[in-house]
């Protein structure tokens, strides 16, 4: 469906113009943007391509070693967050392996949680980690991890108020809006969470504490459902 809705606010008036198709089809997989740059990869794919605004080109990196994980960009790093390991079947990593301009490298620390099909989103010198599928029996999980990337410390948070995987999410006024994807039964959802930067930081605590994965004190707040299932958000001019 080639179809873009501005939610829960005006249409902006946009124009739209024909660039470079991409070398082959992406879907359902992570993206993420540095500078011109905006890299993209298939859903279950190990493969990540690289688009250059300026020069309306696409390039192919080098096959990562892990599919299904979520993009960041960390310290000028683009950095592939989790996911499942090339050739191990059924299997679930919380490695992460970053780009150094001609191979992918282990630079920063693992996630406390090893899932796949995650969410992840920088924001305020932090890196966000929500929801996925968790290993063994494969399951959608409502956790919700924070590194502080000046320390790479690891911090669990108020998890979602429901399991979701393959989502997306945008930070917009100061408050990270996640939405989409499918529930724990593997049903798509057009559920949309939203909480305040500051309250999921303040309900961070050390992993190695022996505290439940709850949504401590409303830190999450379930919002009207987006229009459409499969969608994904980015924030333009304010808006989601």
């Amino acid at each position: 469906m080639a179809m873009a809705e501005v939610w829960d606010v005006q249409q902006l008036k946009l124009t739209w113009e024909t660039r470079r198709n991409a070398p082959c089809g992406i879907r359902r997989g992570a993206a993420v943007a540095h500078g011109s740059v905006g890299y993209f990869s298939s859903w279950g794919g190990y493969d990540v391509f690289a688009y250059d605004s300026e020069k309306d080109d696409w390039s192919k990196l080098p096959e990562c070693p892990q599919s299904g994980f979520g993009l960041a960009v960390i310290n000028n790093l683009l950095t592939a967050v989790g996911g499942e390991p090339s050739g191990l079947f059924s299997s679930v990593t919380n490695r992460r392996v970053s780009f150094n301009g001609s191979k992918w490298v282990t630079v920063f620390p693992q996630t406390p949680t090893k899932r796949c099909y995650l969410t992840v989103i920088s924001a305020q010198n932090h890196l966000i980690a929500a929801g996925g599928m968790g290993e063994g029996v494969r399951r959608a999980l409502s956790t919700v991890e924070v590194m502080n990337i000046a320390t790479q410390e690891w911090y669990t948070a108020a998890s979602l108020p429901e399991p979701v995987y393959n989502t997306s999410a945008t930070v917009c006024g100061g408050s990270l809006y996640l939405l989409g994807g499918l529930n724990k039964n593997i049903n798509p959802t057009r559920a949309v969470f939203t909480c305040t930067l500051d309250s999921l930081l303040h309900s961070c605590h050390s992993p190695s504490q022996t505290l439940p994965h709850t949504n401590e004190a409303g830190v999450w707040q379930h919002i009207a459902d987006v229009p459409m299932e499969r969608s994904t958000c980015t924030t333009l001019n304010g808006r989601v």
